[in-house]
This record gives structure tokens, sequence and C-alpha cells, in this order.
């Protein structure tokens, strides 16, 4: 769903685009025509909270991988990649990266089949690390195989992941990417915000993707915050350098547009650091 978000944008809104993804429709093996049709399946303001999330959260995300890149980083670990297509998309950063792909073992076999199906070669520098989070998967042992060193600078993401999270969870993978990473690193992450928090656009999204989630995904929401929230439960697994943002921080990407595509209060963003020796 995430990618046929992030591909529809091109096919339902005005140019120009907040966020490019040529690869995502291929990879989500969605034809252009169904895209189209589910979007537009949605209320209007409804269907723009779903892209303008997607959206929002992947052209941060690569901003962030930008500025590591510029501050010498060369380990990039995407947690939950999906479909991502950073790899493919961004060659001009990716390449100056050892770049990990980390999602479960089914996931990951359904991506390859459709690179396979597209034609598109998997870069040298791109490393596929299969784990079931569910089952206490040794993620320290999984990367390491594949590669990843713990010693040096990395830049991690972590997108469309903590909704589904305990705090406990959250606190447990925050400790374990705290001991795999060196001193000038970075985590990038989302999280739902409070539906104290949302707008009335976004509280119908919400009553629309909370059900879908756990009732035709099995996947259900677990976890909400606040930015406040958010920072001291980072600091509890060792990131307390956070920074968070709301949709709205985002309005300049936004200006001038002419479809009436915009950011809703749905998901928050935050950048946190390790700092440097």
């Amino acid at each position: 769903m995430a990618a046929v978000m992030r591909a529809s944008h091109l096919l339902v809104d005005d140019p120009p685009p907040i966020f490019r993804d040529d690869y995502a429709l291929a990879l989500s093996e969605v034809p252009a025509e169904e895209a189209t049709a589910l979007v537009r399946g949605f209320e209007p303001a409804i269907g723009a909270v779903f892209r303008a999330t997607a959206l929002v959260r992947a052209r941060f995300s690569d901003e962030q991988v930008q500025e590591a890149a510029a501050a010498g980083t060369r380990q990039y670990v995407i947690l939950g990649a999906g479909l991502d297509t950073f790899a493919w998309r961004r060659p001009d950063l990716a390449t100056g990266f050892e770049v990990f792909e980390v999602d479960h073992p089914g996931t990951q076999e359904y991506k390859r089949n459709r690179l396979q199906a597209e034609a598109m070669a998997a870069p040298a520098n791109l490393h596929f690390v299969p784990i079931d989070f569910a089952a206490q998967p040794d993620l320290v042992g999984a990367l390491a195989e594949a590669g990843f060193q713990a010693d040096r600078p990395t830049i991690w993401s972590w997108l469309g992941v903590m909704v589904y999270l305990t705090h406990d969870q959250i606190r447990s993978t925050l400790t374990t990417l705290t001991q795999l990473s060196a001193p000038g690193s970075v985590l990038v992450a989302d999280f739902l915000l409070d539906r104290s928090l949302m707008d009335e656009a976004a509280r119908a999204a919400d009553d629309i993707g909370r059900p879908a989630a756990a009732d035709e995904g099995g996947e259900p929401y677990v976890s909400t915050f606040e930015p406040n929230q958010i920072r001291k439960l980072m600091a509890s697994g060792g990131w307390s350098d956070c920074r968070t943002w709301l949709p709205y921080d985002f309005e300049p990407w936004f200006a001038g547009r002419t479809d009436g595509l915009g950011p809703s209060t749905y998901v928050g963003l935050l950048v946190a650091r390790l700092p440097k020796e």
C-alpha cells in the first residue's frame, strides 16, 4: 500500500511532484489503472492524507540520508524495508553507501521476485537481510553476516513500523540499535500521532486505516504518541538527542499546489542522533 501511495502521486496529482518514485508501481505489481482507482475510491480528503503521509516521510528520509552522506556516513540500514526503492531511484546517493534492507523473509522473497520480473538488477552494494521480527531475531548477527560494520557511523531508517509495536518492543529495538551504532549515527523514524492531535481528515483516515490493518493485514495499530512521549521513549532506548516534526512543518513543500494536496496531522517524524566522539 505504501508503494502504491507513492506511485499514485504521479498518476492523480498535479505537477510538480512532492516526491518522485518511478519504480514503486512496478514492484507493487499493481497496474496503473488499478492504483488510480484505488486512490480515487477514497474520499478526496482521506486519500490525500494517505498520499501526503507516504510522500512526506519518503522525501524526509531521503533528505536525512543526503545530510548523512555529507557528514561522511557510508552505511544505510532500512528496517522494515518492504518495497523501498532507494537503491534504484537515488543512485546519486546509494552508490556512496553500503545499503542494508532488513525485512521479513517472505517480503524479501516477493520483492526479489518482482525485481527479477522487472529486470531490475540489485546493485552490488545492496544487501538483503531477511529477519522475522516476531521471532525474537538476532539482528546483530544477521547484519554482521551481511557485512555491516558496527564501528562505522550508520543512518537507520525505521518507517511505518513503530505503530505496530508496544512501547517495550520499541525500547528494546532502540537499545539494540544503540549497541550497533557508532558515534555520529542517525536514526530516522515516524510515529502515528495521538488522535487528540489529528485534524478531521487525519481522524477519518485513521478510522479507515486502523481496521484495515487489523482485520485485513493482521497487524493492528498498537502505539500512538504525542511528540514529548516519543522523545522520552527514544531517550529511554539510548537516543536522547531527538527532534520531532509534525506534518504542518512541511507545508512549504506543498506551497502553490493547484490540486489541494497538503499535509495533515496524521504521522509525525523524528531524527535522533548519537553524539560524535
